[in-house]
């Protein structure tokens, strides 16, 4: 039997989510349907190491749950609404963050005058090396936090008479003319395949999803978009106490490194203060990424001696070749296989000296792996040599704003991947409304956002401009 909606929304991370919330709350008599490829799933645990990219809440569930409350980071969006609606959306997102369970966050605001004498300090030495300090407010959520966060919006959702179905895979979205869409589905745990109608489909696949399906649905339905880049990097782990002084202030810092040599722009990305490095699953490879725990003292057995941190380097390819997923998979996979399907850790001295880490000597290194299944090798045998000078580069100029950082002690784990690699051409106006009328596409798998806030924002936008169709 196929079943009749006002709204079905495609994926549920933050984009997904916002947009149900938002039909939910102005106009609650509507027929909306949510579907999931993947599970609810259960709270993550230090003691964890694979996580999930899908599943309720998306990936951002899962990650440390910083909301970065500004339009210098987390993606392009203030560029498609402009400064004011941007500001005036941000306000409204954090409100529900915080309405929803985010109440017992931390706030960290190097903006602050108290900050200033400190900032200044830090930017004359930076500027010395050639590194651009971005400073803005980031809401700490932790990971027991964003996860609790993301169940209260499942719970009020029900409670609304949202329609979920998780662990069910979209197959295709068929325009049937007139404004319809037939959406074709599948249960991930049987053969039960699932058809819907409705006027507005939303779909907010996430990163992954993007990749894994929804770019043969655009390729399919002849929706333009636009090729865009790869992040190739490694994570980084020390010490929690080298960065102590700069987290305390900043807790997320955006360093952006400007290499005099290779003329690429280096950045630092989601910094994970006392906290952990875990390996996630994305495009059938296995990638290193971090999360860290709330700040409030019952939490405090949740936290590391360490810290972590991505170094970035974002790559755009022209001509012959134009697919930055394909490049980045190949170079993932290579250390894949020499991780034997892990992930492989070196000692920055190791790659200073030119040779492996060795796992017999794990057990005497000074900063101790938060993620021991990580594989000791040689990091110059997979990455690019290139980007280990980028690497090997930055390391070296943020020695002159975290002394102890670029420190043979410092350990590096690879791969580190952010694909980012298509922009879906959509109308803002019209809530990323692509050509085909009422079919949008929003949140990171859009290709605008890279982020918790920002994706939200994307499904507020979305959610008000289908409410303004069904009013006119």
């Amino acid at each position: 039997m196929v079943k009749e909606y006002d709204a079905i929304i495609i994926g549920s991370g933050p984009a997904g989510m916002f947009t149900a919330l938002e039909l939910a709350k102005s106009k609650p008599e509507l027929k909306t349907l949510v579907l999931e490829r993947g599970p609810v799933r259960p709270p993550l645990k230090p003691e964890d190491r694979r996580v999930l990219t899908s599943g309720w809440g998306g990936a951002g569930t899962f990650s440390d749950g910083k909301l970065s409350l500004t339009y210098k980071v987390g993606g392009q969006l203030q560029d498609f609404i402009g400064e004011s609606r941007f500001k005036e959306l941000m306000k409204y997102v954090d409100s529900l963050y915080m309405n929803f369970g985010a109440s017992n966050s931390s706030l960290f605001d190097p903006t602050a005058s108290r900050h200033q004498g400190f900032i200044k300090e830090l930017k004359r030495r930076a500027e010395r090396v050639n590194l651009e300090i971005v400073e803005y407010p980031v809401r700490h959520l932790g990971t027991e936090n964003v996860y609790l966060v993301a169940e209260n919006i499942r719970n009020h959702l029900q409670s609304k008479g949202v329609e979920i179905l998780v662990n069910t895979a979209v197959k295709k979205i068929n325009p049937l003319g007139n404004h319809l869409f037939l959406v074709e589905a599948q249960s991930i745990n049987s053969e039960e395949g699932h058809q819907f109608i409705t006027k507005n489909a939303v779909v907010a696949p996430g990163r992954a999803g993007m990749e894994e399906w929804f770019m043969q649905e655009i390729k399919r339905l002849n929706i333009p978009f636009k090729i865009g880049g790869v992040d190739i990097g490694v994570r980084v782990e020390t010490e929690a106490k080298v960065l102590k002084e700069i987290t305390d202030i900043f807790h997320d810092f955006k360093f952006y490194y400007h290499s005099p040599k290779y003329k690429n722009r280096v950045r630092t990305f989601c910094v994970c203060p006392y906290g952990f490095v875990v390996m996630e699953e994305h495009y059938g490879l296995t990638l290193v990424n971090g999360h860290s725990y709330g700040g409030r003292r019952s939490l405090r057995k949740n936290r590391s001696k360490n810290t972590n941190f991505a170094i970035l380097i974002t790559e755009y390819f022209t001509q012959p070749f134009n697919d930055p997923i394909a490049y980045g998979r190949s170079i993932a996979h290579q250390a894949n296989q020499l991780a034997g399907g892990k992930v492989l850790v070196q000692k920055l001295g190791d790659i200073w000296w030119g040779h492996r880490s060795d796992l017999d000597d794990v057990p005497n290194w000074k900063v101790k792996p938060t993620l021991k299944e990580a594989v000791p090798g040689d990091l110059a045998r997979v990455i690019p040599h290139r980007y280990l000078e980028l690497i090997k580069e930055k390391l070296q100029a943020m020695d002159e704003i975290a002394p102890g950082i670029n420190s043979a002690h410092t350990i590096l784990y690879f791969p580190e991947f952010k694909f980012y690699s298509v922009q879906v051409i959509a109308d803002p106006e019209k809530g990323f409304e692509t050509e085909i009328s009422g079919l949008r596409v929003i949140g990171d798998g859009g290709g605008r956002t890279r982020g918790l806030v920002q994706s939200s924002m994307e499904g507020i936008i979305a959610a008000r401009a289908i409410l303004k169709d069904l009013e006119a």
